[in-house]
Parts: structure tokens; sequence; C-alpha cells
């Protein structure tokens, strides 16, 4: 017998039973990455904050300042994914902030695709964690290379 799942409240204009989507079918990786020091403003992925301006988070400096060809660029309304984290807290955060910033090579990259944006941040953030926590080991991360 093949049940098709249907909610008992439904919004305006969508009749169709539930559909089951992967997270690979809803985001793609985006992976362009700065050829020149300092392309774009240098933006940080925060817990609490998201994303931010790399000065105004660290107080008034930038900590990237030696090297940061090579990061990834990231596109207003596009995501990354904080995974370090030494309080099993792991963040997706979107940028909201400016056209476009430069982040880590630790945080990927990625756009939503065919969905909406503000379902999407919100079912990463408080919809999978007990899979984020039980795929995280520590706050150790690889360096890109090794």
């Amino acid at each position: 017998m093949n049940e098709t799942k249907k909610p008992a409240i439904r919004f305006q204009g969508f009749s169709d039973g539930w559909k089951q989507n992967r997270v690979g079918e809803l985001i793609e990786d985006y992976t362009e990455k700065t050829v020149v020091q300092n392309q774009y403003p240098v933006l940080t992925s925060s817990q609490q904050q998201g994303i931010v301006r790399q000065e105004e988070y660290f107080a008034d400096r930038q900590v990237t300042t030696n090297d940061n060809v090579g990061y990834f660029v990231l596109p207003f309304g596009y995501f990354t994914y904080r995974s370090r984290s030494d309080t099993d807290v792991f963040v997706f955060n979107r940028n909201n902030l400016i056209d476009k910033g430069i982040i880590s090579y630790y945080y990927p990259v990625f756009a939503p695709k065919s969905c909406d944006s503000n379902f999407l941040l919100r079912r990463l953030n408080y919809g999978i964690k007990k899979q984020l926590s039980m795929a995280a080991e520590g706050t150790g991360q690889k360096s890109p290379g090794s």
C-alpha cells in the first residue's frame, strides 16, 4: 500500500503530498576563490552573530592580514558552514551583510538551489543537529593540502 503523507493544515497553493529531499538536492557547492590579497572584505562565521566583518568581530583588526589569497568568495545570500565547535554547536550562516566577502577556506560555501533560502537556513540549523554532532570530531580540522 502506497500511503502519501499530507499535513492537516496547508498553505494556499500547496496540495501535493510531502516530499523528502536530500540536502545535496537543495544546495550546490560554490568554490570561487580569491586571486588577490584582500579582494573583498574579510568575513567571519560566528556562532552567535552569524556572518560579520572580521575587523568588527576581532575588535578593529583583521586577523588574516598575512595571506588571504585562495579564500572562498561568499556572495550575498550564500551559505557557509561553521564546522568548528568546542560546545557541540554547529552553525550554518548566510551572508546577509554585503554583496561579496571572503571567508577562510576552512568554511565551505554553498548556494541554495530550488528551495526557499529562509526555510533552508532554519532546517539546516535546527533540523540536523544530531547528525552533525555525530559526524564532528572535536575541534580539529584538516588544513588544505593535508
